[in-house]
């Protein structure tokens, strides 16, 4: 059964990927960094590095609300202890 943490890094991932969508389609962001930014923000999910994708959701979309809605006691990542 998924986590309330889990289910926060998946709805991360989709956020961060429109967004980046967005710019993609408005010629502010290439393909390629497009690209390299879901795999990131995919990765990320994938490994539990909550740090890592609540950087790329700040820096993406400052405003979202899934920036405040983060269910876990702080922005700690499990890839580096």
């Amino acid at each position: 059964m998924p986590t309330n943490t889990e289910y926060w890094r998946a709805a991360v991932v989709v956020v961060v990927t429109d967004a980046t969508g967005q710019l993609v389609a408005s010629g502010k962001m290439t393909q390629r960094m497009f690209d390299d930014e879901h795999m990131e923000a995919f990765n990320a999910q994938t490994a539990g590095d909550d740090a890592s994708l609540m950087r790329c959701l700040k820096h993406y979309c400052p405003d979202d609300l899934q920036a405040y809605s983060y269910p876990g006691p702080d922005y700690k990542t499990t890839m580096y202890p």
